[in-house]
């Protein structure tokens, strides 16, 4: 299969995968890379023995436009068979796409064709393998996105080959391209602080000399890399310039092209909320893929909230993405969501509209909806699957629809988070404080409301979705009583 170098027929893995957006550190800059023609070009490291048993990461930039339908194209690789095991740990391109496969000294393997990653667009892309043996995990990162594939328990990898750029020592399979500064570890890389792990590198090529035959390791270990074929090159990849790249953010770096989760807002260390008393308040929002939620088939949305009317719309996607939070027919808290031929929802058992600051929470796990006040599960719901709307309609803060009265919320709202996943119990309570947020991967929007003037609701999530203001006004914020924050501290000992 696409798991199996040796075999190499057509198929993949089909492990699942995760988009996890994060930053990323850089090795120092290079002025060279490496073109290898796909013919007979390769690089071979001068050492042989290396132990992947408990996991093991690899770095590299990459440069290709090869497309090969029927053989794998190894950019990276370690391949024991037949030297006295059947161990393996490599990266190529099929079909345009990346692959990776590892194997152990038995023969078992783990691998997976990333059809999502496609490679062979003749632009350069930075690439992170991190294999966790520990938690039988590999993941995957090309210019700062994340896949993360689950993988079978493998035995003990001893490898007893060397490494190649460029080529499989036993099936050639050239690699057609340019490859620009190369590592590997023998163990597993927290890949935002590479230096931290100097001592674990077998090799660290940065292919900066520009001419000769041999890439000097910068390991420290010796293991120099032998150049048989691959010609000099002065294409290089433009390194990223890390910074904040949110113009609506007080510290915006107009410099930097890749952000690094730095940006903060004139908003920090106040305490608003918006108040929708008025005729048509609310607040609109892009629909942007990060709302839809259709492919988790899980979601959660928090918020404090002070009401006063039933049917009212705290916060809706419905109309691009099938799901909205507010108040009921009594006043009850209610997440309504759009499933695969019907429309349902589940609602509280406490009224809500009593004019004091509430906690509610709709948290939505593929198959159920729980609802929660104030930190209390008051129901749980069976659910469908969540099917997307129109995916274009905005999306709004307070209103039912952007521009309409109907639907209107009659009150404050402050400390609105969406999650593209279901949060368990325990993080719900954690919620109640006002200053918690469980930031993850999986933190879509994060709504603070505490700039206190201007008509810009800022997102602190890091996605950058903000929200335009229209005819709501700043109003004060939910402030958290002493008993309360002394029972969240209590339940945290």
């Amino acid at each position: 299969s696409g798991c199996d170098g040796e075999n190499e027929d057509n198929e993949a893995c089909g492990f699942s995968y995760t988009r996890v957006p994060i930053a990323i550190n850089e090795e120092p800059s290079t002025n060279y890379s490496l073109f290898f023609d796909g013919v007979g070009d390769y690089v071979v490291s001068s050492n042989a023995n290396y132990d992947f048993t408990n996991g093991g990461s690899v770095h590299f930039n990459v440069k290709s436009n090869q497309i090969d339908m029927d053989n794998h194209k190894y950019i990276l690789s370690q391949y024991s068979y037949p030297n006295g095991n059947y161990s393996a740990f490599e990266l190529s391109i099929y079909q345009g796409y990346l692959n990776w496969h590892i194997r152990d000294n038995d023969g078992n393997n783990v691998g997976n064709v990333f059809d999502q990653i496609f490679l062979a667009d003749d632009q350069w892309h930075e690439v992170f393998l991190v294999f966790d043996a520990s938690n039988n995990r590999v993941r995957v990162t090309v210019d700062g996105v994340s896949n993360i594939s689950d993988v079978s328990n493998l035995g003990n990898i001893n490898s007893v080959a060397p490494f190649y750029l460029g080529r499989q020592h036993y099936h050639g399979h050239y690699f057609n391209g340019l490859i620009s500064s190369a590592t590997v570890w023998d163990e597993v890389i927290d890949i935002n602080s590479i230096n931290d792990y100097d001592n674990s590198r077998i090799f660290y090529y940065d292919i900066n000399e520009g001419s000769g035959s041999v890439l000097t390791d910068l390991s420290g270990n010796g293991n120099d890399g032998m150049i048989y074929g691959p010609v000099w090159s002065d294409d290089v990849p433009v390194l990223p310039v890390y910074g904040c790249t949110d113009s609506y953010a007080s510290n915006f770096n107009s410099d930097a092209n890749a952000d690094d989760g730095s940006c903060y807002y004139p908003e920090d260390g106040n305490n608003y909320s918006l108040d929708f008393g008025g005729d048509v308040d609310y607040v609109e929002l892009s629909a942007t893929d990060n709302f839809d939620f259709s492919d988790e088939q899980q979601l959660t949305i928090s918020a404090y909230v002070k009401a006063l009317g039933n049917n009212e719309v705290i916060f809706q996607a419905e109309e691009s993405f099938g799901y909205y939070i507010g108040t009921h027919n009594e006043g009850e808290f209610a997440l309504t969501m759009y499933f695969d031929g019907y429309e349902d929802l589940c609602v509280s058992s406490t009224d809500i509209t009593d004019g004091n600051w509430h906690h509610v929470v709709g948290a939505y796990d593929g198959s159920s909806i729980k609802i929660y006040v104030d930190g209390e599960l008051e129901n749980t719901c069976d659910a469908g699957v969540l099917v997307s709307q129109d995916q274009s309609s905005p999306i709004t803060i307070g209103v039912y629809r952007a521009g309409a009265s109907n639907y209107q919320w009659n009150g404050s709202i402050d400390e609105l988070n969406i999650w593209n996943t279901s949060l368990s119990d325990d993080n719900v309570v954690g919620l109640l404080s006002a200053d918690t947020i469980i930031s993850s991967e999986n933190l879509i929007a994060n709504y603070k409301f505490n700039s206190g003037s201007g008509d810009i609701l800022f997102d602190y999530s890091g996605n950058a979705n903000h929200g335009q203001i229209s005819g709501a006004t700043w109003a004060n914020g939910f402030r958290m009583p002493s008993s309360q924050v002394t029972f969240l501290v209590n339940m945290r000992e």
